[in-house]
Parts: structure tokens; sequence; C-alpha cells
């Protein structure tokens, strides 16, 4: 989410959680209109929510305690740093300092690998870290005159192989999973 996005959202969370807090306060004649603002406006209103019916109170109660803590939650969940994952894969790490490649870089040696096989038309790869060592997920997209197990075995070699001799990776696991092209389309698709 942007930044922009972020303030906005930030914004309305506070409104919405002042909102709730007062209307509940006022509701249940905790605080008094004259005690929030000083607006004539602003008084006429409140004094709406200050002599309420108890049916009516009861339902703004509950509807203003939600609203509020719908407000709190959302936000703690802006202010809070959330889950990102790094973009760089460390390759080595020693006295001189941290070599780093890009998880772009990984994700383009697999396609590079796959546009090398005639019988892959197109491959979306994604490539994560683990404990153990990297994993890669290629959905490959084959000609429909393949043998997919046999294509996705030799994808599977070929990336082992080109990670480990590119940038020194370990592969934990290398999962392809095949689709055969339909024969609609007009002119094959190559990855590139």
């Amino acid at each position: 989410m942007n930044t922009f996005n972020r303030i906005a959202m930030l914004l309305f969370s506070l409104v919405a959680l002042v909102f709730g807090v007062v209307a509940l306060l006022l509701v249940s004649g905790l605080i008094t209109p004259s005690n929030v603002g000083q607006n004539r406006v602003l008084l006429n209103a409140l004094n709406s929510f200050a002599h309420l019916g108890s049916e009516t109170a009861t339902t703004v109660i509950i509807v203003s305690a939600l609203i509020a803590i719908i407000g709190l939650i959302v936000f703690m969940l802006e202010l809070s740093p959330g889950r990102r994952k790094p973009s760089d894969l460390v390759v080595k790490e020693d006295g001189l300092g941290k070599v780093t490649i890009k998880r772009t870089s990984i994700r383009d040696l697999v396609r590079y690998e796959a546009s090398s096989m005639p019988e892959v038309i197109d491959a979306q790869p994604v490539a994560n870290a683990g404990p153990t060592g990297l994993h890669v997920q290629v959905q490959a997209e084959l000609s429909p005159d393949t043998n997919a197990v046999k294509v996705a075995e030799a994808l599977q070699e070929r990336i082992q192989q080109s990670i480990q001799r590119h940038t020194g990776l370990q592969t934990a696991e290398i999962q392809v999973v095949t689709q055969i092209e339909p024969l609609k389309h007009n002119g094959k698709r190559r990855v590139r």
C-alpha cells in the first residue's frame, strides 16, 4: 500500500475511533455535549446523542462500540510494520561483508532456463528462501505434443544446476506445475 493510502487509512481509523468513543460517552451520560465542543452546529448534533430513548440508546451504544473497536483495529494494523519478504537473498556473508542477489534475478534465471527448452512455452516462477535452502515453484505451460513428466524432470534438473552454478545457493525444493497449452492460441508464446 502506498504512503498516501496508509495516511488516509490512519486518519479514517482515528476519526472512527474518536467518533465511536465520544458517541459512547455521550449516550452513556459520562460526558455532556458542552464538554466536547462549543460550536452551535456540533452542539445540536451532540445533543441528539445525549437525549436518546433507552431502546435507541442501546443500539447506538452497540454501534458506537463497534465503530470504536474497528477504528482501533485498523489504526493498529496500519501502524504495524507487517511482514514483508526481503527482496534480496544472501549468497555469502563473511568478514568482508555481504553478497546478495535480487529475488527477481532468481526468477529471471529460472525463466531463462525454461526458455532454453523448446517444449516450454511459458514459465511463471516464484522463489522463496527457507531455512534449508531455496524453494522454487514454476508454473510451466507446455506444448501439447510433449511428455509433461519428462519435461518437468528435465526442467527441475536444469533449474537446480543453474542456480547452484550461478549463485552458489542450495535449492531445497523445486516444484514444477505443468499445464498443456490449449490449441486455441494463434501464435506460440515463448518464455522471454
